[in-house]
């Protein structure tokens, strides 16, 4: 599934693109050939895509039997800057464990959506149910493979600075070594909102002054 909306470079001239052979019937053609997607627009198509594509793993309430979550898939298709929205979140999860303020559970979350090759090789050993069928984060790791080993972390920061700057909330995979925790959560760092117990969890990037980003 792809993004409906397509968002322009979000990172223009960051990192270097590969040179492109010249043709020499170019010149003649009264049309201006295509030219190839930068990689800073694939980062950013990527970043686009991401949400509805984690929106079509959301886990369905066993007790009512559909899902925790209001937004469907194609919603979240249309809205690519879904993650930056509070008052989505309010409205999309009437049920829910929050958690505020806790930069490692933040942390960990980003980082698992967007890995670096060497981290991905474990997603087998952990079982992480979802995370490694999203196109979205292959696409990233496709992409790593495809730039020189100098730039392989600066694409990795570049990419999770963007979402520490930008995103305000996401569902707290890792906690269960997936997309979407649900459950009933006894941890004393989270916080009930909603009638139903065992909702998904969600952790809101950190506010307070000792945030820093990477």
């Amino acid at each position: 599934m792809h993004s409906k909306i397509r968002l322009a470079d979000l990172f223009p001239g960051a990192i270097p693109e590969p040179a492109v052979a010249a043709d020499e019937s170019e010149g003649d053609d009264p049309k201006e050939r295509p030219r190839p997607i930068t990689r800073t627009q694939q980062l950013t198509d990527i970043l686009c895509n991401l949400p509805c594509q984690m929106f079509q793993k959301a886990l369905v309430c066993t007790a009512t039997k559909t899902s925790w979550s209001v937004i469907t898939p194609s919603m979240a298709a249309k809205r690519p800057r879904i993650f930056e929205e509070l008052a989505t979140l309010e409205v999309g999860f009437p049920n829910r464990y929050v958690f505020e303020n806790y930069w490692t559970l933040w942390e960990n979350t980003v980082n698992s959506l967007l890995p670096t090759i060497a981290k991905s090789l474990g997603d087998k050993q952990k079982g992480q149910q979802g995370l490694s069928c999203l196109a979205a984060r292959s696409a990233f790791l496709d992409l790593q493979k495809k730039i020189p080993d100098a730039y392989r972390k600066e694409v990795v920061r570049l990419v999770r600075k963007y979402v520490n700057n930008h995103w305000l909330w996401l569902p707290n995979g890792p906690a269960k070594n997936r997309i979407w925790s649900t459950g009933e959560c006894k941890s004393n760092s989270a916080r009930r909102v909603g009638l139903l117990n065992g909702g998904p969890w969600i952790v809101l990037k950190p506010q307070n002054d000792g945030f820093a980003l990477p």
